[in-house]
């Protein structure tokens, strides 16, 4: 009675999570409210008000499509989270999700899925990731050899089946669960063009999957015009894993365009393999570009196709995600793209490759820039001014270079009104490999849950 906005928070529950209303029945004493709903509807309605008024925890739905390195590599992180590892509880930052509880409830690769209706036990699944992957049909045809029952084990009501994309989204709508999320761990076209239509079903979208973000224009656009832009509802669509894994470029980005910045170029090193190739030959120009080469894929760096780093792809594909955050609209072919290696091939026939023909002329260019004072980096530039998106080996003073590369960094120049060129923003970090994409997506899931509560 003495609180203001208690009816709001209870109907914006409901409404949140599309509950539809039937009668609404005011106390005269003031000091009750009641609602008439479906009987089918009701455990959706009483989970929504439990959450909204912080009754129990608050619970979100999670369904994970790939278990490959990068979907394995969540499933560590969201099981090391649920066992509450590396975080310090008394940390100001930990109160927003505090009280939140992460049920992944669908998991789903190339052969089989996994649908629990009160989630997946992950410490278990942890346990048969293996060459940091999770082979779902190779797990279960082991515990059938053992006499084990998959719902003994992961969950009571635990059902395995086919892959079948559509039956996975089904199982994802629950009425139990106003909060889902699905993660879209593999790089699949056909997964992608789905994103539209889940996210107008009120799915929330996380994923590092550049197949919308750096596809035809009208798709990327159709996508976003789906986002549920704060309705009641409302769908979010989170890609900030695409560039740089954990490293806050996309959602800084962002930042800076909400608050009123405006943004005139961006230069950034967006390759961990050719970061730390250049690197390397910056350091020692007598080294042979296939010998940095192959340090890196000894550290297994370089993308499953290697020409995709060489050729400028991966690259170009990260670039034109900035532009696009940027307001270019932008497409594939409108990059221009400086390769050091075009041909296909990979192992070995990469090096030899590389050996007849990228170490020779690099090392020229790489002791022409020594005599000249300056470091080479294969960059990526977004001038937003003349609306251009370029690819290819940059040359920037030694004693005063943009950023300050180690190893296989990531590093970022952004020159706007806020940030001119004399003191322009500058972030950098390692954000190669599965972990930290992983990171990233975990970061990600958070910052939905947290605007949900």
């Amino acid at each position: 009675k003495n609180y203001a906005g208690i009816s709001g928070r209870f109907f914006n529950a409901l409404g949140q999570s599309k509950v539809n209303i039937v009668a609404i029945v005011q106390g005269s004493s003031e000091r009750n409210i009641s609602a008439v709903v479906s009987r089918d509807e009701l455990p959706l309605a009483l989970k929504a008000t439990h959450d909204a008024f912080l009754l129990k925890e608050t619970s979100v739905s999670v369904s994970l499509l790939g278990s490959g390195k990068v979907g394995s590599a969540f499933l560590q992180k969201l099981a090391a989270w649920e066992a509450n590892q590396g975080r310090n509880s008394m940390l100001p930052s930990m109160r927003e999700v505090q009280y939140l509880s992460i049920d992944l409830r669908a998991l789903s690769d190339d052969s089989q899925m996994l649908c629990a209706a009160r989630g997946l036990a992950l410490a278990e699944l942890e346990k048969h990731i293996d060459g940091a992957t999770l082979d779902l049909g190779r797990m279960a045809a082991a515990w059938e050899k053992e006499g084990k029952k998959v719902d003994e084990i992961l969950a009571k009501d635990v059902e395995v089946k086919p892959s079948n994309l559509d039956a996975f989204i089904d199982f994802t709508e629950s009425k139990e669960y106003p909060r889902k999320v699905i993660i879209d761990c593999t790089d699949s076209d056909m997964v992608a063009s789905q994103y539209s239509e889940w996210l107008r079903r009120g799915f929330h979208i996380i994923t590092p999957s550049r197949q919308v973000l750096t596809g035809p224009y009208q798709r990327y656009e159709d996508c976003l015009k789906s986002v549920g832009h704060g309705k009641f509802g409302g769908s979010q669509f989170r890609y900030d894993a695409a560039v740089g894994g954990q490293i806050p470029i996309i959602t800084l980005l962002q930042d800076l365009l909400q608050t009123g910045d405006q943004i005139d170029s961006l230069t950034g090193v967006l390759s961990g393999t050719l970061s730390l190739v250049f690197n390397q030959l910056n350091a020692h120009p007598e080294m042979p570009f296939s010998e940095a080469y192959q340090n890196a894929r000894e550290r297994e760096l370089p993308n499953p196709n290697p020409i995709e780093d060489l050729s400028g792809q991966d690259t170009a594909q990260k670039s034109l995600i900035l532009a696009r955050e940027l307001g270019l609209r932008a497409e594939p072919k409108d990059i221009e793209t400086e390769p050091l290696l075009e041909t296909s091939g990979d192992g070995d026939d990469i090096i030899q490759q590389l050996k007849d023909n990228v170490d020779g002329p690099m090392a020229e260019r790489f002791r022409k820039a020594r005599e000249d004072g300056e470091l080479l980096y294969y960059v990526g530039r977004v001038d937003v001014q003349q609306g251009k998106v370029s690819v290819g080996i940059h040359s920037f003073p030694a004693k005063q270079p943009p950023f300050a590369l180690q190893d296989a960094d990531y590093a970022v120049q952004v020159v706007s009104q806020r940030f001119p060129k004399t003191t322009p923003l500058v972030f950098r970090g390692p954000g190669a490999g599965a972990e930290f994409t992983a990171s990233g997506l975990l970061a990600s899931l958070l910052r939905v849950c947290r605007s949900l509560a």
